[in-house]
């Protein structure tokens, strides 16, 4: 058994790719209803807010032992007026809420509320009719398939030590995670692209154009397991 540490897992995961994932999601969730994108959409913020407000305090799936709940998940959002927030195309401080205590049960909540059918589209054929280019895409499903990859090496990390068998396991999913946030990296870009542009004048953002793995910290989680192994020849 290989206990982990070694490298800081604070700072590269949590408050690298678990902030995103759960950024990205927020983002996503405010600037689907936009009237540029599709209108139906406009309450999916308050929907989520209700859900999270009321979700169950006791689940034995929360990656924390003590239940953090949220009255308004949008107000962890960099304000419109903050200059960090001034460009929201970017991946990092889109939150202002950094505890990263909160941080790993508020993704798992946001994972769960997706089973509310009113919250994002789920047909692939919708990205198409709002005028977007090939690849379609499934706003629900991405979502789904960036928070489930991302919780489960959560879920490793969590673990006090591991084998050699469950060190390959999680380097496999952290590509795999790696992988699900370039998917959602871009979708977002195009959704917030859409929302943000003059109708006459959208152009979809080619999928070459996401740079999610030019970030230190998303680069960085590749070498994670390495860390693991080197520490414990020290």
């Amino acid at each position: 058994m290989q206990r982990l540490f070694g490298t800081d897992i604070l700072h590269t995961w949590v408050l690298g790719f678990v902030e995103a994932c759960v950024g990205f999601s927020l983002q996503i969730i405010k600037y689907i209803g936009h009237s540029n994108v599709d209108h139906s959409y406009s309450d999916s913020p308050r929907l989520l807010i209700e859900i999270i407000k009321n979700f169950p305090a006791f689940n034995s799936l929360h990656p924390t032992k003590k239940h953090v709940r949220f009255e308004d998940v949008f107000e962890l959002m960099q304000s419109s007026s903050s200059k960090k927030a001034c460009n929201p195309m970017h991946t990092t401080s889109i939150l202002k809420m950094r505890e990263s205590g909160k941080l790993p049960p508020l993704m798992l909540q946001i994972f769960f509320s997706l089973a509310e059918k009113k919250l994002l589209p789920s047909d692939m054929n919708w990205s198409k009719h709002q005028g977007f280019q090939e690849p379609y895409f499934s706003p629900q499903q991405v979502m789904i398939n960036a928070l489930n990859a991302v919780l489960e090496v959560h879920f490793y990390f969590k673990s006090g030590a591991l084998t050699e068998v469950q060190l390959q396991t999680l380097q496999m999913l952290i590509a795999n995670a790696q992988a699900h946030m370039l998917v959602f990296d871009v979708m977002r870009r195009r959704i917030i692209e859409k929302a943000t542009t003059v109708k006459d004048k959208f152009l979809d953002i080619p999928v070459s154009e996401s740079n999610l793995m030019n970030n230190l910290k998303f680069e960085a989680i590749s070498h994670m397991v390495e860390a693991f192994r080197q520490s414990k020849r020290l």
